[in-house]
């Protein structure tokens, strides 16, 4: 039985899916560290952390994430696929930029369109 989806949107769902919970987590701990730091103990700060709403989110993205892979490399070479895992190296410093106000350096730029560049001449062989 195939999967009316393409195998290419499933690769390109693995970094999306992973992304997303990157950027879940760390907007919790943004949101966590002031309230959770008042606990005084790293492993109760752990615990209440991973059973926040967000937390738990990202984890259920991270699954999405680990399927749309193994539903993605059953119908794809792993070599046609595995450069779509590149993207979290663009989605994530971007998100970091847009919704976190981190910095983006010329380095990390010219790092970024790399990627993108070396993604697309694998895809080129595919």
């Amino acid at each position: 039985m195939s999967l009316p989806v393409s195998p290419h949107l499933l690769a390109l769902a693995t970094p999306v899916f992973a992304a997303i919970s990157q950027i879940l987590m760390k907007w919790e701990v943004s949101l966590a560290n002031e309230q959770l730091s008042q606990l005084g103990s790293q492993p109760l700060y752990l615990l209440h952390f991973l059973v926040r709403p967000l937390v738990l989110i990202a984890f259920f993205m991270t699954f999405l994430s680990g399927i749309s892979w193994i539903l993605a490399i059953s119908r794809l070479e792993l070599s046609q696929a595995y450069p779509y895992v590149a993207l979290t190296y663009i989605i994530v410093p971007t998100a970091g930029v847009l919704l976190f106000g981190e910095s983006m350096s010329v380095q990390k730029l010219l790092g970024s369109a790399t990627v993108i560049l070396g993604i697309g001449i694998v895809m080129l062989d595919s």
